[in-house]
């Protein structure tokens, strides 16, 4: 399903970066899409600014939404680990409006098991990127964890962004104009 042959792919990052070939991926006519291919791990509303990591192991919405963490207290989570052999762009799940991004700097432990069911806060550590998206029906947002070997973030709409630094502090984008996508479009890639 890669675009090119496996022998274009220049570097370990080019092929894990890779797009896939036009149409094995048609877009669903449904209004929402997975942003992602990969393993739904959880999912749920979320209960009093709790989020579930897995197996009862809870994780609080402000922790991970510093800065927007009052748009979704009464809202909805999907958790999906991208496993290596997964493409890892990210395209956006719904039409909208890019408002703000957020990039909240942190350590870069694995997302898989056996650490998401023994450490506490995992996604809360890990440094991320959080893009809000202003929809028909609201406010959704896209949370990219780092991990281990991948923590390197990037933005199609804003190519300044810039992770995996000493930076330590948490720095949010406010963009006016906003960034026009359409249910599909391609917006962050993990490296």
């Amino acid at each position: 399903e890669t675009e090119l042959p496996l022998k274009r792919y220049p570097t370990l990052n080019a092929f894990f970066t890779r797009n896939l070939k036009q149409g094995c991926r048609p877009i669903a006519t449904t209004e929402i899409v997975s942003p992602v291919d990969g393993k739904c791990l959880e999912w749920g509303d979320i209960h009093e600014g709790q989020l579930l990591q897995a197996k009862g192991l809870p994780y609080r919405l402000e922790d991970l939404l510093p800065d927007s963490a009052h748009f979704f207290k009464d809202g909805a989570f999907l958790t999906i680990y991208l496993a290596p052999s997964d493409c890892h762009r990210i395209f956006s799940p719904l039409e909208g409006e890019i408002s703000q991004m957020t990039h909240i700097p942190g350590i870069l432990k694995p997302v898989r098991e056996p650490h998401i069911s023994h450490t506490p806060q995992l996604y809360t550590k890990n440094e991320r990127v959080s893009t809000l998206i202003k929809t028909r029906h609201g406010m959704a947002t896209l949370v990219l964890v780092g991990a281990t070997n991948v923590g390197n973030m990037s933005a199609t709409f804003d190519p300044s962004l810039r992770t995996n630094t000493d930076n330590k502090n948490v720095s949010t984008r406010d963009y006016s104009p906003t960034h026009d996508i359409k249910k599909g479009d391609w917006i962050h890639t993990f490296h």
